[in-house]
């Protein structure tokens, strides 16, 4: 529920940049109409956190930090996607990292062993790799809308050679 509440803040606040990359998506392409965006991706966080601590103490605090996460990834103030760093990191933390922590918290009902907090770690790096690659398929838009993704940083030949790099190290 976490990463699906994830998805529906990013597609809110992300509207305006797919209006120009994917403009055929349901909320730049009127098939969501007006708010009804915001207010699933309200209604998804509200209902994680209810459906959290059913998970145990360390289940529902990974769910806190995740929505956090979720929610600084796409909105203002914060909207850590403006920056490329920032926000692969966070992605990369929610979808890799914070899965293997959370399964391996809610199982043993304690923190987990260092060893799978440091292959969570490991995959996490490696996602924020994956992130970048997916940012090339926005380049136009971010561009644009003024979101400093790695492509438009480094420029598309560096970021997809630093994407290499940053999937690799940790598989090593």
């Amino acid at each position: 529920m976490v990463c699906g509440t994830s998805q529906a803040v990013n597609d809110w606040y992300d509207r305006h940049v797919d209006a120009i990359n994917e403009p055929d998506r349901p909320i730049p392409s009127g098939r969501i109409p007006g708010r009804w965006g915001l207010y699933i991706a309200i209604v998804w966080t509200v209902l994680s956190l209810l459906i959290a601590p059913l998970l145990g103490n360390w289940g529902f605090v990974a769910a806190v930090v995740g929505l956090v996460l979720a929610w600084a990834y796409s909105a203002p103030p914060i909207r850590l996607k403006q920056n490329g760093w920032w926000g692969n990191a966070a992605c990369g933390l929610c979808y890799e990292g914070l899965p293997w922590f959370t399964g391996a918290a809610v199982m043993s009902a304690s923190a987990p062993d260092w060893r799978i907090v440091l292959i969570a770690l490991l995959y996490s790096i490696g996602a924020h790799g994956i992130m970048t690659l997916n940012d090339f398929k926005s380049v136009e838009g971010d561009e644009r809308m003024g979101i400093d993704s790695l492509p438009v940083l480094l420029g598309v030949d560096n970021a997809a050679r630093f994407a290499c790099l940053v999937m690799v190290v940790p598989q090593v």
